[in-house]
């Protein structure tokens, strides 16, 4: 089986750590560019839950300004607009399109994983400022759900993906009917903006139990639309697993001591798109001390968590500029078997 090594180096007693991730060996999609296909710039339809209405749709977009390109609402900034249409925030939204992969291409993509008999996913859903509560489905499978529109997910689609036509969906709750029953399932109270009461602006309640644009429930300065929608970046993308985080402390058991025992603790947490790294992959710590060895080494969590712990005795301390010697004595790796 070949090896493959990813390398994070650390300058000891400095606490300052540089992750460099080598990948495992993903193919780009031949006809993407750069092992990746944009989904934001391609043709999209919109249509609500029950497919009474379809409409074209372009990215970045709302339910409510494709629904008036396609005439299908008035102005909803005319009269009492946000009143009238109200009805559009309680109704689901689905947004869908369509991209191909060639049968080769798609070999390739498994061919990645299964050379190392890898459970890890080798093709990846990205995706920012989704609007809000969702649900993405790819060839009828879901892959994946976001319930922040502040945030950006992955998700692993390797496994939805097939050879020539694909369809991805992305179903949008109400964002209404979810903060309400958010709010009628709550374990304690949770007070609202005093905003939010006030009937004069015709606002819907409960926005405090939805991680959305607070505004879209109305304001004093706007009216309540609490519309749904994509306005970020979606890419299908060849990936591998990589690091999220790596932190090194290294502390004296004895702050008085410092020609006494130190003890170096490393942990790292792996985005790994909810497989499991155990067994094929381990953290191992080696620290040089007056030319001697000292280190460990342990196995990734199921959770993409490892820990690795040891002491140092006497160990050679790393100086500011003109008060000693500055040394580089660590050097992390990870081995995937």
């Amino acid at each position: 089986m070949p090896a493959h090594i990813k390398a994070i180096h650390c300058l000891i007693l400095e606490i300052t750590v540089a992750a460099h991730l080598l990948g495992l060996g993903a193919t780009a999609f031949q006809t993407f560019s750069g092992a990746q296909l944009p989904l934001h710039t391609q043709p999209w339809t919109l249509c609500n839950g029950n497919g009474s209405i379809c409409v074209p749709a372009t990215l970045p977009a709302s339910v409510h300004t494709q629904l008036l390109a396609s005439n299908v609402i008035p102005e909803p900034y005319w009269g009492s607009g946000d009143i009238d249409l109200r009805w559009v925030a309680l109704e689901d939204w689905v947004f869908s399109t369509e991209f191909n992969v060639s049968d080769k291409h798609l070999q390739r993509i498994l061919g990645a994983r299964g050379a190392l008999d890898n459970p890890l996913p080798a093709a990846v859903l990205e995706v920012s400022d989704v609007d809000t509560i969702a649900e993405y489905s790819l060839n009828g499978r879901v892959v994946g759900a976001s319930d922040n529109m502040f945030r950006s997910f992955r998700f692993g689609v390797e496994q939805a993906l097939q050879a020539g036509r694909n369809v991805l969906q992305i179903r949008l709750q109400s964002p209404i009917l979810y903060a309400d029953d958010q709010e009628e399932h709550s374990p304690y109270q949770v007070p609202p903006l005093g905003t939010a009461v006030d009937p004069v602006i015709h606002g819907q309640g409960n926005r405090q139990f939805i991680r959305k644009s607070q505004c879209h429930f109305g304001w004093d300065w706007g009216p309540c639309f609490a519309t749904s929608g994509l306005f970020g970046n979606m890419t299908v993308r060849a990936i591998s697993p990589y690091f999220e985080s790596v932190s090194a402390d290294v502390l004296p058991t004895d702050p008085s001591d410092l020609q006494g025992t130190w003890r170096v603790r490393v942990e790292a947490l792996a985005q790994t798109f909810g497989s499991s790294l155990q067994d094929i992959c381990e953290l191992s710590v080696d620290f040089q001390n007056h030319g001697t060895y000292a280190g460990a080494h342990a196995d990734f969590g199921s959770d993409g968590s490892v820990s690795v712990s040891f002491d140092v005795v006497n160990p050679s301390l790393w100086w500011p500029n003109g008060m000693g010697s500055q040394l580089t004595v660590g050097k992390f790796l990870t081995r995937l078997f």
